[in-house]
């Protein structure tokens, strides 16, 4: 066990630096002066969003934090030490609600206590490169990314934060973490920072790597870009090189897991984060974001900036339960496209059972969210039927909706009959086809 060498730093408050004037109380969209690149976010106490990043326009570039309170406009605080290692690895609320983030070129882990607008560095080794945080029964732990070993901090008592201590444990020879969860298990998760290998560690430094596999189909070769802990009890893990989302179901006996790797929309994912509903919501690398289920049920990615013209530079859950997710300069929640039913396919024939088939779509909304609508059969203005529709999320389905008396006899009387098929959701129109129905003889 070491002492860490502090260093107290008043930040300087500039509210208006990054902020525009004028900003609004409430946690709503913000966008700072052009050169600010937003890092990392994270939800603090008393309903707050943080954000942190690094200033390219101010020179030399800074680091910087931002408040973002429901009930006052928002504060930045500028961090004048910085100047030469800019740059945050992550941003995490910690054991007593200050807020800690990690600076990997600086070689230290900060504490931020907004009360007394106080900094404390908290200096480690040289080379260490300290990037991924997680607070832990009143430690912190940070992986290092340049040694095979991962921090475990002691922060000192609030009236004396500078007594914090730090124990280094250490991993296998090689390793080199980037992110780090506290697992449902009790136990800390990771990821390597180029590789598709994770690992388990106690909180007692007991330090396991974990081999995933699915079937015959080796997980070798993936390359994991970030983790998270769902409300499910599971471990998930985005993957940079396919559009695809890992979960791990931790075993009983703690000794292995179980893994399944989805396939979702869009592009190689990013950033995790848990959100609304238990899901798990992702990022991809062309500015989508886009929610998983525990059970695999995709909801549709949606772009988050306009035409996803930016990429996603952070992603978390805010305090009132939403994803919020940055793009350079912008701090924003997200929200899913509206939900709607899609026809896939539909039969022109009525079958002998008086039944018109068709394949439909539910589109939009989060994972597993549910599309409750109506199908309803119109004529010029006069509805001729409707039928109840419901499904979720991702999904497609085949239905038959039966015809009623008044249709098959009209049908019977002339052979065919013109109709326009109308999907509705919530009392919105959301598809609709015209279609010449025939009788199957």
């Amino acid at each position: 066990m070491r002492r860490l060498v502090p260093i107290v730093a008043f930040l300087a408050t500039l509210a208006a630096a990054l902020v525009p004037a004028g900003a609004s109380a409430a946690l709503e969209t913000m966008h700072l002066k052009r050169g600010v690149e937003i890092q990392a976010l994270a939800a603090g106490p008393q309903g707050t969003l943080w954000a942190a990043g690094v200033d390219h326009a101010d020179q030399p570039e800074r680091n910087f934090l931002i408040e973002m309170s429901p009930v006052a406009a928002p504060r930045t605080f500028v961090d004048r030490s910085s100047a030469e290692t800019p740059g945050i690895g992550e941003l995490i609320r910690g054991p007593e609600g200050e807020m800690w983030f990690s600076v990997p070129g600086a070689d230290e882990v900060d504490r931020f206590d907004a009360g007394a607008e106080v900094l404390h560095h908290l200096l480690l080794v040289p080379g260490e490169r300290p990037t991924g945080l997680v607070a832990a029964q009143g430690d912190v732990w940070a992986t290092l990314a340049g040694v095979s070993e991962i921090a475990q901090i002691t922060p000192g008592r609030a009236s004396a934060p500078d007594d914090s201590t730090v124990v280094n444990w250490t991993l296998g020879e090689g390793t080199s973490l980037s992110r780090i969860v506290l697992g449902s298990d009790n136990n800390l998760w990771a990821i390597e920072a180029a590789t598709g290998r994770v690992i388990r560690e106690s909180l007692r430094g007991a330090y396991a790597p974990v081999a995933l596999e699915t079937g015959e189909e080796s997980f070798a070769g993936t390359i994991n870009s970030d983790i998270a802990a769902g409300d499910d009890g599971n471990i998930w893990v985005s993957q940079r090189d396919r559009p695809t989302v890992g979960k791990l179901v931790p075993d009983e006996d703690g000794e292995g897991v179980n893994y399944t790797r989805y396939k979702v929309a869009g592009g190689p994912t990013t950033f995790l984060s848990p959100g609304p509903a238990h899901d798990i919501w992702f990022a991809d690398q062309a500015g989508m974001i886009g929610s998983i289920s525990s059970r695999g049920t995709n909801g549709e990615p949606a772009c988050a900036t306009k035409l996803c013209a930016a990429p996603i530079t952070a992603l978390a859950r805010g305090p009132e339960g939403k994803i919020w997710f940055a793009a350079g300069s912008t701090v924003k929640r997200f929200e899913p496209a509206p939900l709607a039913l899609r026809f896939k396919r539909v039969s022109r024939a009525v079958g002998k059972k008086g039944e018109l088939t068709m394949r439909i779509a539910c589109r939009g909304g989060a994972a597993g969210q549910r599309c409750e609508g109506q199908i309803q059969l119109m004529r010029g203005p006069q509805l001729l039927e409707r039928s109840p529709y419901r499904a979720v999320t991702g999904s497609v389905k085949e239905v038959g909706v039966p015809l009623n008396t008044r249709i098959l006899q009209l049908l019977k009387g002339t052979g065919h009959l013109h109709v326009r098929l109308v999907l509705v959701v919530r009392g919105e129109q959301t598809d609709a086809r015209g279609l010449d129905l025939t009788v199957t003889r």
